[in-house]
């Protein structure tokens, strides 16, 4: 039977984030924002913070991101109840290179973009050290179109390898169907006040996670947010935000083949540090997905009799579980053409607050603000 590890030496599987489809994979094109809280104040009138996602681009703008990505997946089999044994591989991507907006749609979401490769290594499955996918300096775009990146030379005299066109596509789409704004369709640009949680879009998550279940449905899939901390004050001031869903199907893609699936599910949790002020360049996001995904086929084994004279036929129902565990470190600093960074408004918010999924939901402890290395 051709295992899943026979498929990934032809192609590591896609990472499918659920800012993903994250997910930390967050916003190539965007930064997070924190509009100022609304001007009420008292025991029973708490502060609410505006989480946006999704930050307008101009073409020319420019994001810094350093991300890294670590994918372990196991695969075991039982034939009749009886243990075949399991295979166990981890791949790791790192990526540093910044990244100009050459197109936007109409809601200045980039579409494409010219990215500059700097440190761009891969760790294959099995391999004790790494690879370089580029020679710093090394440049190429990328495209969105239908949930897909697309990697293409920018120089006809510098083409990319065939691991480098194997791999990079990998970088991106952690980040989701849409790129990194699938995170906030995902969290609805809520308002919330600190410790009190709201319901994830559904829909968004279904949307965002076709390859996961093409036919997924936004019943399929629960999940809450919180605000976990507010830290520093004025410009310095910043969110920690908490995310967590999980999905369920019955007919998950990427059967192994001959195999029938039985059931899946693909859990995603992460922590965003979001600026509260878009002129200090940064935040960071931390995601891990888990997806354990069931598949069966009835299959026949001959076996020698005890004598050892003759074989008989016996039916074997194998069950296959193939566990994946990916998790995604993003680091991002940005800056507009010009240099001239956006202010975040110091008028208070108008946006109406977000109605909590469970109030009284414990509050984090307040911890630091990382910055970038």
């Amino acid at each position: 039977m051709k295992t899943h590890f026979d498929r990934m030496s032809n192609q590591l599987p896609r990472i499918v984030s659920g800012w993903a489809a994250v997910g930390p994979a967050i916003l190539l094109a965007s930064a997070f924002s924190v509009v100022s809280p609304h001007d009420v104040r008292g025991a029973d009138n708490p502060e609410f913070y505006k989480v946006q996602i999704v930050r307008p681009m101009k073409v020319g703008d420019r994001v810094h991101m350093r991300r890294e990505i670590e994918q372990t997946t196991t695969e075991s089999t039982e034939g009749n109840g009886t243990p075949q044994g399991a295979q166990s591989a981890t791949t790791q991507i790192n990526f540093y290179g910044t990244l100009e907006v050459l197109a936007i749609d109409g809601h200045g979401e980039p579409t494409k973009w010219k990215v500059s490769g700097g440190v761009v290594s891969v760790r294959r499955a099995g391999s004790s050290g790494r690879e370089s996918l580029l020679k710093s300096g090394t440049d190429f775009t990328v495209a969105w179109a239908g949930g897909k990146a697309t990697v293409a030379d920018s120089d006809a005299r510098h083409p990319l390898s065939d691991d480098a066109r194997r791999f990079l596509p990998i970088v991106f789409e952690a980040t989701g169907a849409k790129g990194d704004s699938s995170l906030g369709d995902i969290l609805d640009n809520i308002s919330a006040s600190k410790g009190t949680s709201w319901s994830v879009n559904s829909k968004a998550v279904a949307t965002g996670l076709h390859n996961f279940d093409p036919k997924l449905k936004a019943a399929d899939v629960s999940g809450s947010a919180r605000i976990k901390a507010i830290v520093g004050d004025g410009d310095k001031k910043t969110l920690l935000v908490e995310y967590e869903f999980t999905a369920t199907s019955k007919k998950p893609s990427n059967s192994p083949d001959g195999m029938t699936p039985v059931g899946a599910s693909r859990t995603e949790s992460g922590t965003l540090t979001v600026p509260a002020n878009l002129s200090t360049g940064y935040f960071s996001a931390k995601a891990t997905i888990h997806t354990s995904s069931r598949f069966t086929k009835n299959a026949s084994e001959k076996m020698l009799t005890k004598a050892g004279t003759k074989t008989v036929t016996k039916n074997v129902k194998l069950e296959t579980v193939i566990d994946e565990y990916d998790k995604v470190n993003t680091l991002l600093t940005y800056e507009t053409v010009g240099g001239a960074e956006q202010k975040d408004s110091s008028a208070p918010s108008t946006s109406k607050p977000a109605a909590p999924a469970s109030a009284g939901a414990s509050n984090g402890s307040s911890s630091s603000a990382e910055p970038p290395n």
